[in-house]
């Protein structure tokens, strides 16, 4: 008699146990929740819709406080959970709810707690530094001579600016030779006299820059032939 007891409680047993060992993992199934995508810094969460629900509410374990608690109330069912820490493993559990009829979210169902860790992140390798090949005669010639010519260049447009700079002050100073500077028996004139004082101040002060840009670029021009007719460059 009391092996046959032992028996029947050793079955109990053991089928007390496989029901344990079923209940939560059929609990978490029953809302089928996965990570549908994961970052280093986030994770998106979808699971089934539950019949009846209006809604669902996701609750995430805080470690500080040892519970869980909301982190958002959703319409649909999933919800991306943000500002997480790479390699990290995560704890959440879904709560399914139902709008009573002041229209207030109430509990419904709720789901096992499922575990996710985010991706880990990616450090990228800093890019080899290029080795500094080491230019031929023929192609420093070939760049000294492609700099010569901007810098020619550079030197006629700034040529050309200045004498345009000194017609305009030769023009302005020759309406204020030509002009009267009565301002009471010819108001105009007068007034032209002024603008063109303050046009040959402007233009002077233009005319300063850019002598000091056609030393800069006839003193780079100077250089750089010189550098080629030593190299025995001569067709520049």
């Amino acid at each position: 008699m009391k092996k046959i007891n032992k028996i029947i409680i050793a079955a109990i047993s053991a089928v007390i146990l496989a029901l344990s060992a079923m209940f939560v993992p059929a609990c978490a199934a029953s809302y089928g929740i996965r990570a549908e995508k994961r970052t280093e810094d986030s994770i998106r969460l979808v699971w089934e819709e539950q019949e009846g629900a209006d809604g669902y509410r996701v609750y995430k374990y805080d470690t500080a406080q040892g519970k869980y608690v909301t982190y958002k109330t959703m319409a649909t069912a999933s919800c991306t959970i943000t500002d997480l820490s790479s390699n990290t493993s995560y704890r959440f559990k879904i709560r399914s709810l139902v709008k009573d009829e002041s229209g207030k979210y109430v509990k419904l169902t709720e789901s096992g707690a499922v575990t996710v860790k985010t991706r880990e992140k990616v450090v990228s390798a800093p890019k080899p530094v290029a080795e500094d090949k080491e230019e031929t005669i023929s192609e420093k010639k070939t760049r000294l001579k492609k700099e010569l010519s901007e810098a020619k260049r550079e030197l006629s447009s700034a040529e050309s600016e200045v004498s345009s700079c000194e017609k305009k002050i030769a023009s302005y100073q020759k309406t204020i030779e030509t002009k009267k500077a009565d301002p009471k028996s010819n108001p105009s004139e007068y007034a032209e006299i002024e603008k063109a004082k303050e046009g040959i101040e402007a233009e002077r002060r233009r005319h300063d820059e850019l002598t000091n840009k056609v030393s800069v670029c006839r003193a780079k021009v100077n250089r750089l032939t010189s550098q080629l007719h030593s190299m025995g460059v001569t067709d520049i």
